[in-house]
């Protein structure tokens, strides 16, 4: 008999068996479907075309400055995300809208941006707001480790200032229904901050927000963002699911993470540029079964890199579900 959606998600993490793998995808919406109604509607749309096994629920509200940030005395100017802004109620209701639509009792999951990332966010939040072409992501990520380097403490009051938004953001998420956070984390490479400086001024941020993410009912991902990641940072940083890309530079492959993070649920295998974007039903039917005969039924969920194209069709990730029951089918111990 067929698994509940839930059942064979909690099952997978918890170690115990499932009737296929888990699948899981998300991708941003078009601009004009962002919020509202609309973005509740575009949600609920691709939970139940793509046959995914647990929701995320994104948010595309993100930090934002009233200047350019150019250097640390423009930190100032951070515009927070206040529980009573017109923005996080938003983005609250569309998580409740979500929820409210779940009849099927998924996990469901809401993104929060990690600490650093959401500053990152405010560096480039001019540019988008006054449609003025801003710096690429390499770029801006520089620019930002600049302006940290000329003054480490005023990155670190703004830091701190996001921190306490995102902290209030996680714990409004949980009070609404989330079963977990989706905590997305950037900057995380090892040619950016160093060890010592991570340690020092970004992990006691993250884990203030983790620690109202573990009173989540169900579970948490931590997903791993770029390239060259430092894995190490992470390796007890809690979460129960860590997912990042296995084709960017300098990663992990999914069986070098599962014994970076063992006794934790491994996430993704496939590029989200890759074959699950372009290419056909045998194509993706091959890729899916080639990561299984590595990873496996065992704490591991199927699913892309990072966010998948904008034009992804549904099509493509019904056939990677469908790949998921014909592996279990054929491979039934």
């Amino acid at each position: 008999m067929a698994m509940t959606k839930r059942e064979r998600v909690m099952n997978m993490i918890q170690g115990k068996p499932v009737d296929r793998v888990p699948t899981a995808f998300w991708y941003h919406f078009t601009p004009s479907m962002w919020y509202g109604e609309q973005s509740i509607y575009m949600h609920n749309d691709f939970f139940k075309r793509s046959r995914a096994d647990f929701y995320k629920v994104m948010d595309e509200h993100q930090f934002e400055s009233e200047v350019v940030i150019k250097t640390p005395s423009d930190l100032k100017h951070l515009k927070p995300k206040k529980l009573n802004s017109p923005e996080v109620q938003d983005q609250l209701a569309i998580l409740k809208g979500v929820l409210d639509a779940n009849t099927d009792g998924a996990v469901v999951l809401a993104s929060i941006y990690s600490v650093v990332s959401e500053l990152l966010h405010a560096f480039t939040s001019y540019y988008r707001k006054m449609w003025i072409p801003g710096s690429t992501y390499n770029e801006t990520q520089a620019h930002a480790m600049a302006v940290f380097r000329e003054d480490p403490e005023a990155f670190s009051a703004a830091l701190k200032v996001v921190a306490e938004c995102q902290t209030e953001l996680a714990q409004a998420c949980l009070d609404v229904g989330a079963g977990g956070i989706f905590y997305a984390m950037n900057k995380i490479e090892k040619h950016g901050f160093t060890d010592e400086e991570f340690n020092k001024y970004v992990r006691p941020l993250d884990m203030q927000v983790l620690e109202v993410a573990k009173q989540s009912p169900d579970f948490n991902v931590l997903h791993l963002c770029r390239d060259h990641v430092a894995y190490d940072r992470f390796v007890d940083y809690p979460g129960d699911v860590f997912n990042w890309s296995v084709s960017a530079p300098g990663n992990l492959s999914m069986a070098e993470g599962r014994k970076k993070f063992p006794n934790k649920t491994i996430m993704g295998g496939l590029p989200q540029n890759g074959v699950i974007h372009n290419g056909t039903r045998e194509d993706i039917r091959k890729a899916v079964f080639d990561i299984l005969d590595v990873m496996g039924d065992d704490h591991f969920i199927l699913g892309s890199d990072c966010v998948l194209p904008t034009d992804i069709l549904y099509q493509r990730l019904v056939w990677a579900v469908e790949a998921c029951e014909e592996y279990a089918e054929t491979h039934k111990k």
